[in-house]
C-alpha cells in the first residue's frame, strides 16, 4: 500500500513539474545579465526546445516538456552550464563562468561578438571577434543565438531548418559552408518571421555576409575616386 501511495506521489509530482513554465536569469561572474544566451532543453543528448534569454538575461519555456530532463546554457565566451531539470522549475539565478582560453586563444571582453535586434532578424558580428577564428561558417553558425547544430544540420529553434544564404546566394550544399572561411564573415543575420518574399513554408533564414576581398574594395574605391573627380569638373590630358 505504501509502495502505491510513494508511486502516485511520485508521479503527481512529475506531472506537476512537467505542467508548468521553465524558467530563470542567466549572468556573468560580475552579475550582470547575459542577453541572447542559447538555453536548450535536452532529452539526455537530444535536443528538445530551445530559446535565448532577453535583455535581462531572463528566459522562460511558456511550453511545458515532459520530455527533458536536463538543461543547458551555451553563449560565446564563457563555460557550459549543464543541469538536470528543477524539480521547482524555477532555475533561478544562474552564473556563468568565463571561459579564459577558447581555441587556444585568450578570450577576452572586447573580442566578443555582438548582437542586436535589427527588425525581425537577430544580427551577430563576427568580423575581429573570436567567432573569426573558428575556423569555416559551419563553425559560426554552430555558436550563433537561436541555432542548434547536429551532424552538420542546423535548426532555428522553433521554426525548423532554415534557408541559408551567403551574400543573398542561395546554398545548396554544406561544401559551400565548410569551404567559407570564418574569418571572411562580417556578419550573420537570423530571421525568424522571413515575410512574404518567401514560401509559406519557409519558416527562418540565415544570412551570412562576407567582408569584400581586397582587390574588390579597391576596384570600388578607384570607382568612387573617379565619379568624384568628374564631379568636381577635372579632367586629365
Amino acid at each position: 500500500m505504501r509502495k502505491s501511495i510513494t508511486f502516485i506521489l511520485l508521479c503527481l509530482m512529475s506531472l506537476s513539474v512537467s505542467a508548468q513554465a521553465l524558467k530563470g536569469l542567466v549572468v556573468g561572474t560580475d552579475k550582470e545579465p547575459l542577453p541572447f544566451a542559447n538555453v536548450v532543453l535536452l532529452k539526455d543528448s537530444t535536443f528538445v526546445s530551445g530559446v535565448v534569454t532577453d535583455d535581462n538575461g531572463i528566459f522562460v519555456f511558456e511550453q511545458p516538456y515532459s520530455s527533458a530532463n536536463k538543461i543547458k546554457i551555451a553563449m560565446v565566451g564563457y563555460e557550459d552550464y549543464l543541469a538536470p531539470i528543477a524539480p521547482t522549475g524555477d532555475f533561478g539565478t544562474i552564473t556563468l563562468k568565463e571561459s579564459s582560453v577558447m581555441l587556444d586563444e585568450v578570450v577576452v571582453k572586447a573580442n566578443l561578438p555582438t548582437t542586436r535586434l535589427k527588425g525581425n532578424a537577430m544580427v551577430t558580428s563576427v568580423e575581429n571577434s573570436v567567432l573569426s577564428k573558428l575556423g569555416t561558417a559551419n563553425d559560426v553558425l554552430s555558436h550563433l543565438p537561436l541555432v542548434s547544430e547536429s551532424d552538420g544540420s542546423f535548426t532555428v529553434f522553433g521554426k525548423g531548418t532554415p534557408l541559408i544564404y551567403i551574400n543573398g546566394k542561395l546554398v545548396r550544399s554544406s561544401t559551400e559552408l565548410q569551404q567559407l572561411s570564418s574569418e571572411n564573415i562580417r556578419s550573420v543575420e537570423v530571421v525568424t518571421n522571413p515575410g512574404a518574399q518567401y514560401s509559406s513554408e519557409v519558416q527562418s533564414v540565415i544570412r551570412i555576409k562576407t567582408i569584400p576581398a581586397q582587390a574588390e574594395s579597391t576596384v570600388h574605391m578607384l570607382n568612387w575616386a573617379i565619379r568624384s573627380v568628374k564631379f568636381l569638373g577635372v579632367e586629365f590630358d
